[in-house]
């Protein structure tokens, strides 16, 4: 999940606005991803919750209201089974 996640983020923090309103519109975009939240040789889900995005709010400029992440169930390597959920804006 956590690789998928670092791949997802950017192109919904880059996706344009909704056009055809006066104003343009950031809408929320949701993603839920099912899988393993913590495997070997792969970014765990808390250092993708605690570091990665915390770093990219403070160094990278990334508004931290623009993302919420939200784990519902953990999943380990090979069974899988976790659920996470992303909630973002376009910056």
């Amino acid at each position: 999940i956590c690789l998928l996640l670092q791949t997802a983020f950017p192109c919904v923090l880059l996706n344009p606005p909704s056009s055809g309103a006066p104003i343009p519109i950031r809408t929320l975009t949701s993603l839920t991803m099912v899988g393993g939240t913590n495997a070997t040789f792969a970014p765990q889900i808390d250092y993708t919750q605690h570091v990665l995005f915390p770093t990219l709010v403070h160094h990278f400029g990334v508004p931290e209201a623009c993302s919420r992440l939200d784990i519902e169930r953990r999943g380990y390597f090979p069974r899988g089974g976790g659920v996470v959920h992303l909630g973002a804006r376009p910056a």
